[in-house]
């Protein structure tokens, strides 16, 4: 007995387990979105497998001032985020935000297409909105009036990384139109947009700020008027035809445009200022092709030869795009940023030995959890891993995680979540995934025998 009670208290200390918001799962337990959202809490994550969303519940989506985040399996994933579709039909916006979500309000790594509005035909943030959206792409939506892609208005602040806007339209703002806002726009791919003034951004009564992305094939780049504030840095402006790349209007008061360590096609002579206006242009801005070139995610990589290669104005790992890349390459941008979009850069995957603890699993046993261990490769420290990321067959998220001081680590899994996702078998191949901080990711299997003793019931086979 003192021997069980000393391995039990050691245990304990050598694992320490980290507390979980709820997950609230689309389209396992909630049937749409809206759904899962008007049932969760505050801090709590809802998570759309991949899959296409259509239908009342999947447009029109509105967060309702939570702080919740509404995200793919894995924004982080190229893959996750192209096939975890909300699909609008044409018939309304993705989301609107409108109950003063703060930045804890997040949409992230998911696909809005075929949104269509007056004002925000994928997102629209209103009055006093200040949500995070990040890894999304917003593509073929279009806008009445503004924001093919997204709008703000009314004082709304969003702040939008890492997105791509594609193939959208609108009066103004073809990707994003801001009103009596301010919006953070962070190493975003600005594509393809369409309007009749700004085909990239439409900035009016507005403070907007700019920073690492590239715009290219727009009807126009960005557009200021009425007493607008735009500044734009270490960004890529070109073949935006017909053009201009920049225009600062005075229609409405006087508006001012700030540009520094930016790649701007036609340079500073190009640039449309009307009277009174004022352009402040940086001495590290060039004119020079960017040579774009394709690779492994589409285009707008950066070629070797490029000069906007090391020309930003700080070093990328002070920006935090260490870990993104302008190479097709894959390799991470060091020292100087560069200019432009930058990707994440692939990850790095780590070998783990999983070990399921029941040999044979059965999907009908009264006991409520499978138990899983996990040891990493050598040189690997468990406490690395990101307890929220750890995933059995890609779906399902563990209960609890202990996380050991060297290589080990257990999880829980719910087995009632295990029903549809393992199939019944003599030889069961489960895989177990998950990220540790620096963005590697670990990768596990082990063999199991699934079976379904009420199903064997129920047939009369047992």
């Amino acid at each position: 007995m003192k021997n069980r009670i000393l391995t039990t208290f050691t245990l304990i200390g050598l694992f320490a387990a980290p507390a979980f918001s709820a997950e609230r799962l689309v389209p396992l337990v909630y049937e749409n979105i809206q759904a899962a959202i008007d049932a969760s809490n505050e801090g709590d994550v809802v998570l759309v497998a991949p899959g296409t969303y259509t239908g009342p519940g999947n447009r029109n989506i509105d967060l309702k001032g939570k702080a919740i985040t509404v995200q793919s399996n894995n924004p982080a994933d190229p893959q996750t985020v192209a096939t975890t579709i909300i699909d609008c039909e044409g018939l309304a916006g993705a989301f609107v935000l409108r109950t003063g979500e703060g930045a804890d309000s997040k949409i992230a790594g998911l696909t809005i297409t075929n949104g269509k509005a007056f004002l925000g035909g994928g997102i629209y943030c209103q009055i006093s909105t200040s949500p995070t959206i990040e890894e999304c792409v917003i593509t073929k939506c279009a806008a009445n009036l503004g924001g093919g892609a997204l709008a703000c208005g009314g004082g709304s602040a969003p702040t939008i990384v890492n997105c791509t806007m594609s193939g959208n339209s609108a009066f103004m703002g073809g990707a994003i139109y801001s009103n009596a806002s301010s919006p953070s726009i962070s190493n975003c791919l600005l594509v393809g947009n369409t309007a009749n003034t700004g085909g990239g951004v439409y900035c009016t009564v507005s403070s907007c700020t700019v920073n690492s992305c590239t715009f290219s094939a727009n009807s126009s780049g960005i557009y200021s008027s009425n007493q607008a504030d735009v500044t734009i840095k270490d960004s890529i402006l070109w073949a935006d035809t017909p053009g201009p790349e920049l225009f600062v209007s005075k229609s409405g008061g006087i508006s001012m445009m700030v540009v520094s360590f930016c790649d701007v096609q036609g340079g500073k002579q190009a640039v449309v200022v009307e009277q009174g206006c004022i352009l402040s242009w940086g001495y590290s801005n060039i004119n020079t092709d960017p040579v774009f070139e394709s690779g492994p995610l589409g285009g707008y990589y950066l070629a070797q030869t490029s000069y906007c290669i090391d020309a930003g104005s700080a070093t990328a790992a002070a920006l935090g795009l260490d870990q993104f890349t302008t190479s097709k390459e894959g390799n991470p941008d060091a020292g100087i940023v560069d200019m432009g979009y930058h990707r994440r850069c692939p990850r790095k995957t780590i070998a783990a030995t999983i070990d399921i603890k029941q040999d044979i699993v059965d999907l009908a046993a009264k006991a409520p959890w499978l138990m899983c261990a996990i040891e990493l490769a050598s040189g690997y420290n468990a406490s690395d891993i990101l307890p929220e990321t750890i995933r059995l067959q890609g779906e399902i998220a563990a209960e609890k995680v202990w996380l050991g001081q060297s290589g080990s680590a257990k999880a829980r899994f719910s087995r009632s979540r295990l029903r549809g996702v393992l199939d019944v078998g003599s030889e069961v191949q489960v895989t177990v995934t998950g990220t540790l901080v620096d963005g590697s990711m670990f990768m596990g299997t082990d063999v199991v025998q699934v079976v379904d003793e009420a199903q064997l019931t129920q047939n009369g086979k047992k």
